[in-house]
C-alpha cells in the first residue's frame, strides 16, 4: 500500500501532466481560432472586392443604357438617316444584351462562390462549437481534479 507521500507525489505528477495537456490543447485551439479569423477576414475582403466589381459593371451598364437612349432620341430627330441610325441602335442594343448576359453570368458565379463560402463558414462554426465543448469538458475536469486535491490535502496530517 503506497504511503501518503507517494500518493501525494502521484497526484501532483498527474496534476502537472494534466496542466501540460491543458496548455497544449489551449494553444492548439488558439491557433485554430487565429487561422479561422484570418480566413474569415480574407473572405470578407474578397467579398468586398467582388461587390465593387459588380457595382462597376452595373455603372458601366447604366452608362451604356444612357448612350442607347440618346441614340434613340437622335434617330427620332434625324428623319433622313432613319434606316442607318436604327441599324446602329440595334448593334448597340446587341452589345448591351451581351454585357447584361455577362453580368448575369458573373452574378451566378458569385452566388455559387458565396454558397461555398457559407458552407465553409458553417463548418467553421461547427469547429468552434466543438472547441467550446472541449473547453467546458477541460474546465469540468480541472474542477474535479482541484476538488480531489483539496480532499487529499484535508486528509493529510499536518506536519509540525
Amino acid at each position: 500500500m503506497p504511503t501518503t507521500e507517494e500518493r501525494l507525489a502521484t497526484m501532483e505528477h498527474n496534476f502537472e501532466r494534466f496542466k501540460a495537456e491543458t496548455t497544449t490543447y489551449y494553444q492548439e485551439m488558439a491557433l485554430h481560432v487565429t487561422m479561422t479569423k484570418g480566413l474569415s477576414e480574407d473572405a470578407v475582403k474578397r467579398l468586398m472586392q467582388l461587390r465593387a466589381q459588380v457595382d462597376k459593371r452595373f455603372d458601366h451598364t447604366d452608362l451604356q443604357l444612357a448612350d442607347v437612349k440618346q441614340e434613340i432620341s437622335e434617330v427620332k430627330q434625324d428623319l433622313s438617316g432613319v434606316k442607318q441610325e436604327i441599324s446602329e441602335v440595334k448593334q448597340d442594343l446587341h452589345g448591351v444584351k451581351q454585357d447584361l448576359s455577362g453580368v448575369k453570368q458573373e452574378i451566378n458565379n458569385h452566388t455559387v462562390r458565396l454558397d461555398r463560402l457559407e458552407t465553409k463558414m458553417d463548418a467553421v462554426q461547427t469547429n468552434i462549437a466543438t472547441m467550446q465543448t472541449n473547453i467546458a469538458t477541460m474546465q469540468t475536469n480541472m474542477a474535479t481534479m482541484q476538488a480531489t486535491l483539496a480532499q487529499i490535502l484535508t486528509r493529510l496530517p499536518e506536519k509540525p
